[in-house]
C-alpha cells in the first residue's frame, strides 16, 4: 500500500510539473508574439534631446549600481538611458529616449546621494529647459542650464541651477519653481567636460 501513495504522488507530481511548465510556455510565446508584432507593448522612440550627466571620481559600477537603485524606485526602466565610461574614473549619462525633466533632476541628486553605495564624485548635468518642462518658469524656458549640488549642501532634496547667462538657482523638490540664488553663491556656468 505505501508502494502505491508513493506511485500516485509521483504521478501527481509530474502532471502537475507539465501543466506548469506548459503554462510558462505559452506565456513566454505570447511575450514574445506580443513584441515581435508590437501588440500590447510599447515602443520607444528614439527623442533628439540634450541632457547629459557627467560624473568624475566613482568607479563605473558604483554608477551603474546607482542607476539601476533609481530605475527600481522611480520606475524607470535603466534601458532607456547609456551609461558610457569615457576615462578611468569619468562617466557619461545619456538619455536616447528622453526623461522628464523632474525625474533628470531626481537622478542628478540620487547619483550624488545614493543608498548603500559610497563614493565621492563631481556630478554635473546639462539641458535646455522648455515650457513644458515641470519647474521650468517662464523666464528659463529655452535656456541652457548646467545642474549640480555643492558639497556643501546639508538639505540632500534639491539640486541647484547655473544658466548660460550666469543666473543661479535653487529647486527644492518639495515646491513647484525655482528660487533666485544670490550672485557670488553658485558657480560659473561651464560648457560640457569642463569639470
Amino acid at each position: 500500500m505505501p508502494e502505491t501513495t508513493t506511485i500516485i504522488m509521483l504521478a501527481f507530481a509530474s502532471i502537475m510539473l507539465i501543466i506548469i511548465s506548459s503554462w510558462c510556455y505559452n506565456a513566454y510565446k505570447l511575450k514574445l508574439s506580443n513584441d515581435n508584432n508590437n501588440n500590447g507593448s510599447q515602443v520607444l522612440a528614439l527623442k533628439n534631446n540634450d541632457k547629459i550627466i557627467v560624473i568624475k571620481g566613482a568607479g563605473y559600477d558604483d554608477i551603474e549600481n546607482a542607476v539601476q537603485q533609481f530605475s527600481l524606485k522611480y520606475d524607470i526602466d535603466a534601458a532607456t538611458l547609456r551609461i558610457n565610461k569615457v576615462a578611468v574614473s569619468a562617466t557619461t549619462i545619456t538619455f536616447p529616449f528622453d526623461i522628464a525633466f523632474d525625474r533628470f533632476c531626481f537622478l542628478v541628486n540620487y547619483l550624488y546621494y545614493p543608498e548603500h553605495i559610497i563614493y565621492s564624485a563631481d556630478i554635473k548635468a546639462w539641458a535646455m529647459l522648455s515650457k513644458v518642462d515641470e519647474w521650468a518658469d517662464v523666464q528659463l524656458a529655452g535656456k541652457k542650464i548646467m545642474i549640480y549640488i555643492p558639497p556643501d549642501d546639508k538639505e540632500y532634496d534639491n539640486v541647484f541651477m547655473t544658466t548660460t547667462d550666469n543666473e543661479g538657482y535653487k529647486m527644492t523638490f518639495s515646491e513647484s519653481r525655482p528660487s533666485p540664488l544670490s550672485a557670488g553663491n553658485f558657480p560659473l556656468y561651464q560648457q560640457q567636460g569642463q569639470l
